[in-house]
């Protein structure tokens, strides 16, 4: 009779998938067990190669949604597997999270009492779709937003004259809502200066 020499699990690590600006998708593979039973599965994951926390996977499908990621930052990862022998590692693999969504920075200009022009748009993605962009403005210290939807610049009109107000631009994605700095402007007074010459 063959004698079977127990050791620690076979483990595969799949490419990463489903990859975005703070989560990704990993997947293991345990090509043999050695069969014993397996007592933890799992990933390691982490920014530095030496440096990685472990993450258990629970049930019999080795995949895991790992979460609260780092924007643009690119991270190790490996899977494992552990029987009564010892643990079995799979492949140390790499991946990189998508960057935020970055803005150009807001322009305002030609701003009488009620009106103003507002350039803005993004200047990179992230690689992540957008599905909703523009700009948001209220005047200072309101919680009274106005959205305006907007590839580029827009009006403001129907502004308070000699008021203060806030503007920023903003993007959605499937990702969440990011948005840019803020920038100030004040509205002109309003009034008409009627000049009178002495006979």
């Amino acid at each position: 009779l063959k004698t079977l020499d127990y050791v620690a699990p076979i483990v595969l690590t799949e490419g990463a998938s489903n990859i975005s600006g703070t989560k990704a998708t990993l997947k293991g593979v345990i090509e043999f067990t050695c069969e014993k039973p397996i007592l933890e599965q799992g990933f390691m994951v982490g920014t530095a190669k030496d440096n990685l926390q472990s993450y258990k996977v629970e049930g019999s499908d080795f995949t895991f949604n790992i979460e609260n990621l780092d924007y643009k930052t690119t991270y190790y990862y490996r899977a494992y597997a552990k029987n009564d022998i010892g643990i079995g590692m799979g492949e140390t693999k790499t991946f990189e999270t998508c960057a935020a969504v970055s803005f150009n920075e807001i322009k305002v200009s030609s701003i009488t009492a009620t009106d103003a022009i507002v350039a803005a748009g993004i200047s990179d993605n992230g690689g992540i779709k957008v599905d909703a962009q523009g700009l948001k403005y209220c005047i200072k210290g309101s919680d009274e937003i106005t959205f305006v939807e907007t590839e580029s610049s827009a009006t403001l009109a129907k502004l308070k004259h000699d008021t203060t107000y806030e503007v920023w631009g903003y993007a959605k994605t499937f990702e969440g809502e990011f948005e840019s700095a803020h920038v100030e402007f004040s509205t002109m007074d309003g009034k008409v200066l009627i000049t009178t010459s002495s006979p």
